[in-house]
């Protein structure tokens, strides 16, 4: 199959799921499906799943226990030292070693795992320009299995996040490993290898495409949305705000009055209600942000400059009550809500020159701009 004819198969199986017009938008975004050619046709065999790897070079080992898995931790550049969950400070997992390790309690709650070492792994030298598919990269690979619906879901790369979907090695697709291994897995462990078409930054649950371009210990995240052990949960942008693999409540009022500095440097759009009662940020870094909704950081008091370079749009009352702001950047705003900086006395010349971009009256932006010009802005 024709890379065209792959891109319009996914295009009408997302036009089934999310309408014709959403389809158009993920098509025309994502239009890198991986060249896979023909599926494979699934070989019967009388060999076993170690006979079959044995054959191919590798050796391979089922994973139950953490001393299982972290043995083969030695394999991955700069993990050679670890040995346990202990070694593994928060937030400092080297690059190459997979999620499965930090994550390795649930990872075997939900996964079948299985390890492949290639039987001369000490001679294979690492690519000065990285592939999914160089003998690097399949040298040590995992494969994984959810437990619940007994299908494949990553073949992951010795790399690992140094290349692009290193959990599609393969295109997860056994039979591009070694020919017999889609129905030895069946019938001996009744887990099955079935494939999609793959497009880049997305994973297929239960059948539907989602967007999740970010990725943090194993749970893969965009907008709205999460991915954990192969379950997608929904959280609603105008109630969640997503930022370095976190999810914050705009809605728990008590614990976000306390927060001085957030950075987000991979968040792009934020709801209602952002941080509205926060009267305590002083320091705020969005470079992404594009676009907010309304009462964003509504009642605080003390931040004194703001850099939004990529902020479009807002809502209504945009740091309404703020008094202290000096300095902002919001050079790429497009379109204001009314009550924009509304109390701010300090940079109504600003304001004006930013708002005039804008299809507002400067009148509904800032009172210290109403107060000064009158009825001609009006």
């Amino acid at each position: 199959m024709m890379a065209e004819q792959k891109i319009e198969v996914v295009f009408q199986k997302l036009k089934r799921d999310f309408g014709e017009s959403a389809a158009k938008i993920i098509r025309d975004k994502l239009p890198m499906l991986e060249e896979k050619g023909e599926p494979s046709k699934i070989v019967k065999t009388t060999k076993s799943v170690k006979e079959l790897f044995n054959e191919a070079g590798y050796d391979f080992f089922e994973c139950k226990t953490q001393e299982d898995i972290f043995q083969f931790s030695k394999y991955y550049k700069g993990a050679e030292h670890i040995r346990s969950i202990n070694d593994i400070k928060h937030g400092n997992r080297p690059r190459e070693l997979p999620c499965t390790f930090p994550d390795i309690e649930e990872r075997l709650e939900n996964y079948h795992v299985f390890w492949l070492v290639k039987k001369n792994v000490d001679e294979i030298k690492r690519n000065e320009q990285p592939l999914r598919e160089d003998d690097y990269s399949t040298s040590v690979l995992t494969l994984q299995f959810f437990k619940k619906q007994g299908t494949l879901d990553m073949v992951v790369s010795r790399y690992n996040n140094t290349i692009s979907n290193p959990g599609a090695t393969y295109g997860c697709n056994l039979e591009n490993i070694c020919k017999g291994l889609t129905f030895a897995f069946e019938k001996e462990y009744g887990l099955s290898s079935k494939t999609v078409p793959e497009i880049d930054k997305c994973k297929c649950i239960d059948g539907k495409y989602y967007y999740l371009p970010y990725e943090n210990y194993g749970i893969h995240y965009g907008d709205g949305t999460v991915c954990k052990n192969g379950k997608i949960i929904e959280y609603p942008t105008e109630r969640y705000a997503f930022f370095d693999g976190n999810i914050l409540s705009l809605q728990d009022h008590l614990q976000n009055q306390q927060i001085t500095k957030i950075e987000a440097p991979e968040m792009r759009t934020v709801g209602d209600k952002f941080l509205r009662s926060n009267i305590a940020l002083t320091e705020i870094n969005l470079p992404n942000l594009q676009h907010v909704g309304n009462d964003f950081l509504y009642w605080n008091a003390n931040l004194t400059n703001l850099n939004l370079p990529k902020l479009q749009t807002t809502g209504n009352n945009f740091l309404c009550f703020n008094t202290s702001l000096k300095q902002f950047n919001l050079d790429n705003l497009h379109s204001y809500g009314t009550g924009f900086l509304y109390n701010n006395p300090n940079i109504a010349d600003n304001i004006k020159q930013n708002v005039q971009r804008c299809n507002v009256k400067l009148s509904h932006c800032n009172n210290a701009i109403k107060r000064s010009h009158g009825k001609e802005l009006l």
